[in-house]
C-alpha cells in the first residue's frame, strides 16, 4: 500500500539557508532508494526555517527501512544538528474523498484504507509516466 512519509523541521534564523540546502540534499538522495515515488519540499511563508517534506513510498516497510539505513548519513546528521527542536516524522495514507471526514467515533473501513486510484496522485510526485 502506498504511503506518505511526512517530515517537519524547524531551523533557527541563522541556519535557515543551511537547513534548506541539507534538506534538499537528503531528498535528492532518496531518489536512489527502492520504494521512493517522489516528494514535495514546502517552506512556511511566515517562518522560512519551518520546512515540511511530503514524500510518497511504495510501502511503510520500505520507508521505514530507508529511515533506518539513512540515519547515519552525514546529511541526516547535519540536519539534526542544525534544527532547534527534533525533526518530526509521521507516516500516513491518503483517504478517499468519501472518507476524508468520517463521523466522530467511526473507524475507517479497513478494506478501503489508503486505497485510491493512481490518477489521484499529482503527476509531479510520480516517477511513473502519466
Amino acid at each position: 500500500m502506498a504511503v506518505y512519509s511526512i517530515w517537519e523541521s524547524y531551523f533557527p534564523p541563522e541556519a535557515t539557508g543551511e537547513g534548506q540546502a541539507v534538506t534538499a540534499r537528503i531528498w535528492e538522495d532518496m531518489t536512489g532508494f527502492a520504494g521512493y515515488r517522489g516528494h514535495e519540499l514546502l517552506r512556511d511563508l511566515d517562518d522560512p526555517g519551518h520546512l515540511l517534506v511530503v514524500s510518497r513510498w511504495d510501502s511503510r516497510e520500505l520507508a521505514d527501512q530507508v529511515l533506518a539505513d539513512y540515519a547515519g548519513n552525514p546529511n541526516a546528521v547535519e540536519a539534526n544538528r542544525l534544527v532547534d527542536r527534533p525533526r518530526r516524522r509521521f507516516v500516513a495514507v491518503k483517504l478517499p474523498p468519501h472518507q476524508a471526514y468520517p463521523p466522530e467515533g467511526d473507524a475507517l473501513d479497513e478494506a478501503s484504507e489508503g486505497s485510491f486510484p493512481a490518477s489521484d496522485a499529482p503527476s509531479t510526485w510520480s516517477r511513473e509516466p502519466a
